[in-house]
């Protein structure tokens, strides 16, 4: 809500919100838009790395695009952003799909498997 105004809505990010009621919590039109899934709060993302969940990213190929990436993710990573070919920056953004093209990175945060492709 605070840098709103200097930034543009369109570029304000921030977590979910708790269910609970908040006295200060400022109305929806002022608020930025929602990153990542809409329901990750910052309590999550901390006890998940303290429980050794880390930053990672896999490149996106023509043969291995962002259904093979979402099918190979370990058990609850959660994509965060793309990182385009002339290194631009998307955060994913709660209700829009995951996209990325050949020559692109997604970074997630997560557990290492083994499985999902790395590099």
């Amino acid at each position: 809500a605070h840098y709103a105004p200097e930034l543009g809505r369109q570029r304000v990010f921030q977590l979910a919100s708790g269910e609970t009621a908040q006295p200060r919590q400022p109305n929806p039109g002022a608020r930025g838009r929602i990153a990542l899934d809409g329901k990750i709060q910052y309590e999550d993302l901390q006890r998940h790395w303290y429980q050794g969940w880390a930053f990672h990213d896999t490149g996106i190929t023509d043969e291995f695009g962002v259904e093979q990436l979402q099918a190979a993710l370990p058990a609850g990573a959660i994509p965060v952003l793309v990182v385009g070919a002339r290194k631009d920056v998307r955060l994913v953004e709660e209700g829009r799909p995951l996209k990325a093209d050949a020559g692109e990175r997604v970074v997630w945060f997560g557990k290492k498997n083994g499985k999902e492709a790395s590099g």
